[in-house]
């Protein structure tokens, strides 16, 4: 034996990741004698897997795209591109094609006269995120970052300058600076008491005048806020080192500050939408300032306030249930991270110590835009890439193979035996299965598999082979077992599923029974349109924007029209539309024996739907409702067939995401802790991976996935560094 064997349970983007890096250079079968990727059903991709149906439309799970901040995901697709080298025939052959920049995000505030739109626009650099850059901020610079976004908000509503639509501008550029570039204020005498001594007796004063609050001026607030970046700057980011007299005194400032913005915002709440968000951003940041230094951070890093939800961390630190609730959090904290416990929208709820890492690096650490789109589905941008580099490198895939259980030794210190369901023979056996179709000349997933390579049993559909519920499709029985087929498990099977998989994993481990138990998981829902109309020509505010902190059941909308070109409509598809949000979830572990239970949520999701486009999308998209009778034009559904009315809307692509292995997994208060590191499973052989484990960011995304895949590789193999795993400890530790 040349070395050894390591089996990779799943396709998604966390299993992918370790396989890659595991086989990266030249001489990986030097160490590995084997890597085998097995997986359910005909494609890769876990939550994130697309396929191609009619028209070679592309049909998604739900919404996905990148943030600027995913550093280990672009590298590592960028790393992909590279080495594939397509032919130039192919429409995306490298990472700039593959995305593009989204910097545009709509906001949907409700008011007592209805909805309004919060217009958001981030600023774009030439940076890109598939490039090597400097790592994320840290704690203090967080605080040096938001005092100076916080002062550059005061001073615009001081100014006047609030236009209708200013959008937000959350990369800070202080009122000193050259050419753009970020300069932080320094001030005279900066260590000396009497700036600050008036400073605090200015602000005293009018605090103190009760109803004469109205004599606070942003001046004022300003000159506290630029006192306490004064007081930042003369301080050593080591909190060891630093003089805590004047860390105290940086407290008291911004705790001024803080109440002096309080006293404010009330006073601009009606003034205009504007001016009122712009208040509410100046309280959430010194809010966020505040629980830093209150809490202790620096010493006690972020996980000291895991245990508390986000709005009530900022609650308890000053900031107004408004600013609090404000569509910026709701959107971002809560919305896109599905933060709902079982799905119920009255339960929001997110670790706040997760939501500051990830929201100090959405926010302050993305490169070139704050978000990419893909140019194509996700699978076809991330996963066929991705396979096919895998499959050039002499990885091996095994499709078709459910994995059912995983089973210790009898000591419990290694895997021993792994069984898998062969769910569908190949028609040559001496032939692997080609997974890819090509769809407007890009190698793509088809949304069923290549029936043509496969027998098929009559009674066997595309849904029985990714459904945790079916037995329909059974050939026969796979049993892997330790240092004969195997040596190292990479474990890629989301948490979900893995009460029923790691069975017996969670009846020896206490740890592992507490994470597969206490982790927050919940269903999802979505659906898309293709219209004949581009979504401008219906009304859309914010045409290519996503838009988010809607009403249920679909709170996020985005106008996706750079896919059409890569679909095959002939012209008839002008715009195309995706819906998506969390989704009302049983308690509990799914019972195997129970059917129809994704038919069941299907349906739902159909009528949510159909309710929703008749009662809900006019506020989104004007044109494409009738004033009278009132309800969606169902004819600019583009589509097969000759249907009409809302049965139209057959003709189109919706889904509920209820397979245990497809539920998102959530950050709720509480659970960090309850996560296991992929290096450190307590079992000798087992490597688990996904956005489930303790990865750094320990949020739901595609970077968490992959950063967690990398972390697997380094311990398996040494590859990469732990210097090149991004953000794995950020915001975590003693700052």
């Amino acid at each position: 034996m040349s070395g050894r064997r390591v089996v990779v349970l799943g396709g998604g983007a966390a299993a992918l990741a370790a396989a890659f890096e595991l086989s990266s250079g030249d001489d990986w079968q030097s160490e590995f004698e084997s890597i085998t990727v097995y997986q359910r059903g005909w494609r890769l991709g876990g939550k994130g897997a697309s396929g191609r149906g009619a028209h070679g439309r592309v049909e998604e799970h739900g919404l996905h795209m990148w943030f600027g901040f995913y550093d280990n995901a672009f590298h590592l697709i960028d790393r992909c591109y590279t080495e594939l080298d397509r032919a130039e025939d192919v429409p995306i052959r490298t990472v700039e094609d593959a995305f593009e920049p989204a910097s545009t995000f709509v906001l949907t505030e409700h008011r007592p006269d209805g909805w309004e739109p919060w217009v958001a626009t981030f600023p774009e650099d030439d940076r890109r995120p598939w490039r090597r850059n400097p790592g994320p901020p840290t704690l203090w610079e967080l605080v040096i970052r938001a005092l100076e976004l916080a002062l550059a908000q005061v001073r615009a509503a001081g100014s006047g300058d609030t236009p209708i639509d200013p959008g937000l501008r959350l990369r800070p550029v202080a009122a000193d600076h050259e050419d753009g570039v970020r300069v932080t204020p320094v001030l005279p005498h900066r260590r000396g008491p009497g700036f600050f001594g008036a400073a605090l007796g200015a602000s005293r004063a009018a605090l103190r005048a009760g109803s004469a609050v109205r004599e606070l001026s942003d001046e004022m607030i300003g000159t506290a806020i630029t006192a306490a970046l004064a007081t930042a700057a003369a301080l050593d980011a080591d909190p060891d080192t630093d003089d805590e007299g004047v860390r105290k005194a940086l407290g008291v400032l911004v705790d001024e500050a803080a109440a002096m913005a309080r006293a404010r915002l009330p006073g601009v709440i009606d003034d205009s939408p504007s001016l009122r968000r712009q208040w509410y951003l100046i309280d959430i940041l010194l809010a966020c300032v505040r629980g830093v230094l209150v809490d202790d951070l620096f010493t006690h890093d972020t996980d000291a306030i895991d245990h508390v939800d986000f709005v009530d961390w900022l609650v308890s630190h000053g900031a107004s249930e408004e600013s609090a609730r404000c569509p910026l959090i709701t959107a971002t904290v809560y919305d896109m991270a599905f933060a709902y416990r079982d799905g119920d929208p009255r339960q929001p709820a997110c670790s706040a110590g997760t939501a500051l890492r990830g929201l100090t690096r959405l926010f302050f650490d993305y490169k070139g835009a704050l978000a990419w789109k893909m140019r194509a589905g996700m699978g076809d941008v991330v996963f066929a890439p991705l396979y096919e580099v895998l499959r050039k490198r002499g990885v091996r895939f095994e499709f078709f193979h459910r994995v059912d259980s995983l089973h210790l030794s009898a000591d419990g210190t290694r895997i021993e035996e792994i069984r898998v369901t062969r769910q569908l023979d190949p028609r040559d056996p001496d032939r692997p299965y080609e997974p890819l179709v090509r769809v407007e000349d890009l190698p793509c997933w088809p949304a069923e598999p290549r029936w043509e390579q496969v027998v098929r049993p009559d009674h066997v559909g595309a849904e029985d082979l990714e459904s945790y519920w079916s037995t329909e499709a059974e050939a026969g029985t796979v049993v892997l077992r330790d240092g004969t087929d195997f040596d190292d498990v990479v474990l890629g099977i989301g948490v979900g599923a893995l009460h029923t998989v790691c069975a017996d994993l969670v009846r020896h481990s206490p740890a592992w029974k507490a994470m597969v138990e206490g982790l927050g998981t919940v269903w999802t829902q979505a659906f898309q349109l293709w219209l004949s109309r581009a979504p401008e020509d219906l009304g859309d505010l914010a045409p290519g924007a996503v838009t988010a902190g809607f009403t249920e059941p679909f709170d996020t909308y985005a106008d996706m029209p750079q896919v059409i070109p890569r679909e095959s409509w002939g012209g008839r598809v002008k715009g195309v539309a995706y819906f998506c949000n969390a989704m009302p979830t049983p308690p509990g572990a799914p019972d195997p024996a129970e059917e129809g239970v994704r038919e069941r949520a299907d349906h739902e999701v159909f009528l949510e739907a159909v309710q929703f486009l008749d009662t809900e999308v006019d506020q989104l998209l004007p044109a494409a409702t009738h004033r009278y009778p009132p309800g969606f034009r169902w004819e600019l559904l583009v589509g097969d067939g000759t249907a009409t009315g809302a049965r139209r809307f057959a003709t189109q692509y919706w889904r509920a995401n209820v397979d245990p292995s497809d539920r998102y997994v959530q950050s709720l208060p509480g659970t960090s802790a309850l996560r296991i590191r992929p290096g450190d499973s307590g079992v000798a052989n087992l490597y688990p991976v996904g956005d489930w484990t303790d990865c750094g960011l320990n949020a739901g995304c595609v970077e968490a996935a992959v950063t967690s895949g990398m972390l697997a590789s380094h311990a398996l193999s040494g590859r990469p560094s732990l210097d090149g795993v991004v953000g794995h400890d950020h915001l975590r530790g003693p700052q």
